[in-house]
């Protein structure tokens, strides 16, 4: 690469320093969306957020469990990421008994609970934001009876 100019440096200087600006405005905004948020409506995200980490925890006991049980293998869980494959494998190796569409609903790949949580967690993404907020019954109903089948479970 040759000697660059004075004047191209000053330019690419210039373009860095736009692209700073446009990551700081996107990131700006994302935390506006939570600031604007009425006290209720943070609660909802928070409750959202922490039932989904409790769902998540059943699939990060569970599926490493069970390949230490059955294939005496060991899993880093913090290398594991959520599938839900993996998962119905790890609750019908335990015996639970759990309701399919109820699963995919939470950690399916296409508008699931999971996505939202992603798009919130990663990027404060107002469409997740919004979801998660108008959907707050039906969501909180589902992954509470997800947590109850498992903890009535008995293994089998």
């Amino acid at each position: 690469m040759g000697r660059r100019s004075k004047q191209q440096i000053q330019e690419d200087g210039i373009k860095l320093l736009k692209e700073k600006n446009k990551v700081l405005a996107v990131l700006n905004h994302s935390l506006s969306i939570v600031t604007s948020l009425s006290n209720e409506e943070q609660i909802k995200l928070n409750d959202f957020l922490i039932l989904f980490f409790r769902c998540e925890t059943v699939y990060k006991t569970l599926y490493p469990e069970m390949k230490r049980l059955r294939d005496n293998e060991t899993i880093d869980v913090k290398q594991l990421r959520l599938n839900v494959q993996m998962l119905e494998a790890a609750l019908k190796f335990f015996g639970i008994k759990y309701d399919d569409a109820k699963v995919k609903r939470i950690f399916g790949a296409e508008n699931s609970f999971k996505i939202w949580r992603n798009n919130i967690v990663h990027g404060l993404k107002k469409e997740s934001v919004d979801e998660v907020i108008s959907n707050y019954d039906e969501i909180t109903a589902l992954m509470e009876g997800f947590l109850s089948d498992v903890s009535n479970a008995e293994p089998q």
